[in-house]
């Protein structure tokens, strides 16, 4: 695993070739950590790599803020167009049963642009890694 980039809130790792993973952390984020943690998607859309997305939010202490909701359904709605080339499928791993139901709820009402999973465990995430070919 190499980390590429983390702040108080959010850690990105590559965790092998293809498989990138965001893991959210107990720490709320600041309005500048959050500007941090949508540059740096940007940066790596930028790369032009095709790859596989794990969300954990296992460790995230609370929900996101209203005002960070918002920007990042923008960030969104403006990058759909290079997740569907380059984001081959995600998955939101949540030990969470009530994350899991507002999570599928959002995403009822705002798709997301690419094939996504919600899931509680690693081993889930493992399974749907492997079914898309992916071993880890």
């Amino acid at each position: 695993m190499e980390i590429l980039y983390t702040n108080k809130f959010v850690e990105f790792s590559r965790l092998q070739a293809g498989v990138m993973q965001v893991k959210y952390l107990s720490q709320s984020p600041t309005d500048h950590d959050f500007d941090e943690y949508l540059s740096y998607l940007d940066k790596i859309y930028a790369l032009g790599e095709n790859f596989f997305m794990i969300l954990d939010l296992r460790l995230a202490g609370s929900y996101m803020a209203t005002a960070h909701r918002v920007k990042l359904g923008n960030w969104l709605k403006i990058n759909q167009e290079k997740m569907k080339k380059h984001n081959k499928g995600a998955a939101f791993v949540s030990g969470s049963i009530v994350h899991q139901l507002i999570m599928k709820a959002v995403f009822a009402i705002q798709h997301y642009p690419v094939e996504y999973t919600i899931v509680r465990t690693d081993l889930e995430v493992d399974r749907w890694l492997a079914s898309k070919g992916i071993i880890r």
